[in-house]
């Protein structure tokens, strides 16, 4: 049989509120059991996955904002909803698979004892925000952005019409750019 690795997740649930404090949704966040997924890892005697994920170094975050100023850009903030859940797991890697909370699988009427693959990138997951990283990375080279060989969490597309730079923070983004339909195009 195939090696796997089984593991647990978390599900923690909390009620958001308005900014006058009245409750406005619930909002649930489930993460892998990371710190499992590890002790397994040392104990067989394989070599930990890669973590390292690039974030935005504060020097060149400094400097963007001089630049931003200095051409009248306009900004906004961008956040990837469940950003890590948008990138699967590289094939060849050992199967991780998990079972669900009690109280999870009966809300979905699913078997409480039923083993389910991992197939993408949760949240807790070692490596998950490194191949997030490249994830976006790619993503972003594929739509015509040049990643700054200064720092590669900046990338830019300079033309004759849009002067558009990108700023990354994990999953969060900064966008400056001298037009709003720039950024509009970004965010859509």
């Amino acid at each position: 049989m195939k090696k796997c690795w089984q593991i647990g997740t978390t599900l923690k649930c909390k009620r958001k509120k308005k900014g006058n404090g009245l409750p406005d949704k619930h909002k649930a966040r489930g993460a892998a059991r990371g710190d499992q997924l590890a002790a397994k890892i040392l104990r067989e005697g394989l070599p930990m996955p890669q973590t390292f994920s690039p974030t935005v170094k504060p020097l060149t975050f400094a400097f963007m904002m001089q630049i931003a100023v200095t051409l009248d850009c306009i900004w906004c903030t961008a956040d990837i909803k469940s950003a890590y859940l948008n990138v699967p797991r590289p094939t060849g890697e050992i199967p991780i698979l998990t079972k669900l909370e009690p109280f999870v699988a009966e809300i979905c009427d699913l078997p409480v004892q039923q083993l389910y693959r991992i197939d993408k990138c949760l949240y807790g997951l070692p490596d998950s925000g490194r191949h997030f990283y490249r994830h976006y990375r790619d993503a972003l080279i594929a739509e015509g952005y040049i990643m700054s060989k200064m720092d590669n969490c900046l990338f830019y597309r300079v033309n004759d019409v849009e002067t558009t730079f990108i700023v990354l923070f994990v999953d969060d983004t900064l966008i400056f750019s001298k037009r709003q339909e720039d950024i509009d195009q970004f965010s859509a």
